[in-house]
């Protein structure tokens, strides 16, 4: 009599498996080899512990370009000075039947409004040269007679004091600065510029100061020759020594900055200089400045030398340059370095671009590519 099978019975090892089993073993195998074959590969999980793709490779490409944030008025920007991306002034003239038509404007977004904060483009206030802010509320304005204007707000202006007509100015605190007299010396002002002495007796061309506020550079003539004279100070100014001679070095004009307290950049006419050590000694850089320019501007690694149709920077410390052509519509007067993804340039008939890193696939209104800076996100992860 055949025995019937025990729920829980199974297949003992060296016991012979019927034929309906085998074929269902045999049904089931091919099932799973045709299922993992169909599976999709997005399907298959990974090993827990393989490393994510770079994050370059998971973001859209980006592109460097100057946006146009004109001020609505037919007027030359002689400066412009950002204290972050967002809030920064310009000073320029108009000059008419009426004068020099002065005036400063100011932007809290970024240059898309401009208001008007001191004189007017048609009126007899002397023309604006220059601008030097140390925060967003406390800022100076050259005249070009030497008139030195204050505002203590970011938005009310009033006269300060006098310094030397078209002369650099540079302060580190809202009470501290410096201005240059040409033949005599350093000048340096403890009262936020109403009254001044002279603190270094020298030919001043140009002074810069290092982020840290304290570590200080000039560049002078030396008496009857054609030597530069490297002056430093590093106690904010208060006394002056001299750390290297530049020979040969045309100081008429020149600019000067500095990235931290011994890395800095001097453009002779159109030679440009490097030092890393606290202007001991200078190299000069492979690079083409632009004839037209007159200034520098620094933001950590990154510098600028730009003038109406090159655009020369370097986003490594000096270590290589770039040049790039970039056709603005009108000459470049001044610029400002904010950051390594942020600045303006100003110039003739109210001219301001705003230099941004933006989506590829962005555009707006005549603003510029710039050439040959494409890039991708990254960020170390």
């Amino acid at each position: 009599m055949r025995r019937l099978r025990k729920a829980g019975d199974g297949i003992r090892p060296g016991c012979r498996t019927r034929r309906s089993d085998r074929l269902a073993m045999a049904l089931a195998l091919v099932s799973a080899v045709l299922a993992a074959v169909a599976t999709p590969a997005a399907q298959v999980r990974r090993p827990t512990n393989r490393p994510p793709a770079p994050r370059a490779a998971r973001h859209p490409p980006l592109k460097a370009i100057f946006e146009p944030v004109y001020y609505p008025a037919d007027a030359d920007i002689s400066d412009v000075v950002f204290v972050d991306a967002e809030v920064g002034w310009a000073g320029g003239h108009h000059s008419t039947g009426a004068g020099d038509g002065g005036f400063i404007i100011a932007t809290r977004d970024g240059g898309k409004t401009w208001s008007l904060q001191f004189g007017n483009r048609n009126s007899a206030t002397g023309a604006i040269a220059r601008l030097c802010f140390v925060d967003a509320t406390h800022g100076w304005a050259e005249q070009v007679d030497g008139t030195l204007l204050r505002t203590t707000d970011g938005t009310r202006w009033t006269v300060a004091g006098t310094v030397d007509p078209l002369s650099q100015i540079a302060f580190v605190t809202p009470e501290k600065g410096f201005s240059l007299k040409p033949g005599q010396g350093i000048q340096a002002t403890a009262d936020g510029g109403r009254t001044w002495r002279l603190v270094y007796l020298c030919d001043p061309q140009a002074i810069a100061f290092a982020p840290d506020g304290t570590t200080g550079y000039a560049i002078g003539r030396a008496p009857g020759s054609r030597r530069a004279v490297i002056a430093k100070s590093t106690d904010a100014g208060e006394r002056w020594t001299t750390v290297g001679v530049l020979p040969d070095t045309n100081v008429s004009d020149v600019s000067l900055a500095f990235t931290d307290s011994t890395t800095g950049y001097l453009r002779a006419g159109a030679v440009l200089k490097m030092t890393s050590d606290g202007g001991r000694t200078w190299r000069t850089a492979p690079v083409s400045v632009p004839y037209d320019t007159s200034k520098l501007a620094v933001a950590g690694e990154v510098a600028w030398i730009i003038g109406s149709h090159a655009f020369t920077y370097t986003l490594d410390g000096g270590v290589r340059w770039f040049e790039r052509k970039v056709d603005f519509p009108s000459h470049v007067i001044s610029f400002s370095l904010v950051s390594a993804d942020t600045g303006y340039i100003a110039g003739c008939h109210g001219m301001i671009y705003r230099y941004r890193v933006v989506p590829f696939d962005y555009s707006v209104p005549g603003m510029i590519v710039i050439p040959g800076m494409t890039t991708f996100v990254t960020d170390g992860s």
